[in-house]
């Protein structure tokens, strides 16, 4: 399998399970005009068509290699590289590594993928205007903050060392955030103790549990009612601390999470609304292996080597 092919089966992957899927097509769209209408084009590389998601790209490719070994790690970075170059001096045959948290250009995308949340918040009932004005506050927040990050640190190391490199950020958190809401609309959580059996279930959370890092309860009780559950783990970036009051008057009790902010925990709890956190390093895990999984259906890998808080599991 090419690195390509394989950048492409994830992307479609990411698609299938976006919440938001029906403006996928607008998406692209736009971004096909913005890139062709673009003064300065022809400094832009590894514009790929078919991709909506610009927090996940491919950085250092090589379309000339048949990958059948690889590394992955939820987050990627220059230390991470460093070990899987050490690995190959050693013997070990990796021919690409993927990480799931954005570095390089794709951390400028982060805060675009926010337009999910902003769908989520409309399929629960919220006005347009109110989702758009919440995530564009956000969204602008985020753009600011992330202008002054030396940005290209890891991808600068991946060419330097030859490892082929790519990022797989919002496909992931589509995947795990499907799974999740598929699981509580088969299991009907009744109770917080009911959501935190259901997500104990999984080895990824297991895993977690063990290193004392699993599924927890931050807002209500273990006998506290489950009762409308909305699933946040897709989406870029935190939102707003607003959405709270929004998903409050559209009958939301409890939230299930990766992680939060005080600010926003606080918030939760202003409006009575249940919080779970499932996990963000076990989620993320999850969103990967689910993706794996995908991309395995197509060919399988010979060795897939786990990095950076990652643990391979497979579902198929």
């Amino acid at each position: 399998m090419k690195i390509s092919e394989l950048f492409k089966i994830a992307i479609e992957a990411g698609i299938e399970n976006d919440p938001s899927k029906e403006k996928i097509d607008e998406i692209i769209k736009n971004k096909t005009e913005k890139y062709n209408n673009d003064k300065y084009k022809k400094y832009l590389l590894n514009e790929y068509e078919y991709n909506p998601y610009i927090d996940s790209n491919l950085f250092f490719n090589d379309d000339n290699l048949d990958i059948k070994n690889i590394a992955i790690g939820i987050d990627v970075e220059t230390p991470e590289l460093l070990l899987v170059d050490r690995m190959r001096e050693r013997g070990e045959k990796i021919d690409l590594v993927i990480g799931h948290h954005p570095e390089g250009k794709s951390i400028f995308g982060l805060n675009k993928m926010i337009s999910i949340q902003e769908e989520l918040l409309i399929s629960y009932g919220i006005g347009v205007s109110n989702a758009e004005k919440i995530m564009s506050e956000s969204v602008d927040k985020y753009e600011k903050s992330l202008r002054g990050l030396n940005y290209n640190r890891a991808v600068d190391a991946a060419k330097i060392l030859n490892i082929p490199f790519i990022n797989l950020h919002t496909p992931a958190d589509n995947m795990v955030h499907m799974f999740l809401v598929n699981l509580f609309e088969k299991n009907k959580p009744y109770k917080l103790e009911n959501i935190i059996e259901i997500l104990m279930n999984e080895k990824e959370y297991q895993y977690a549990y063990a290193n004392n890092n699993g599924p927890i309860i931050l807002n209500g009780s273990e006998n506290s009612r489950a009762g409308k559950i909305y699933v946040d783990v897709t989406g870029g970036v935190e939102a707003s601390d607003k959405i709270y009051e929004e998903l409050k008057n559209k009958g939301v009790d409890t939230l299930v999470g990766m992680h939060m902010s005080e600010s926003h925990l606080k918030k939760a709890k202003e409006f009575n609304i249940n919080v779970v956190i499932a996990g963000h390093m076990s989620s993320d895990t999850i969103g990967m292996n689910l993706l794996i999984d995908e991309i395995e259906k197509k060919e399988k890998f010979e060795k897939i080597y786990n990095l950076s808080g990652f643990v391979r599991n497979k579902r198929n």
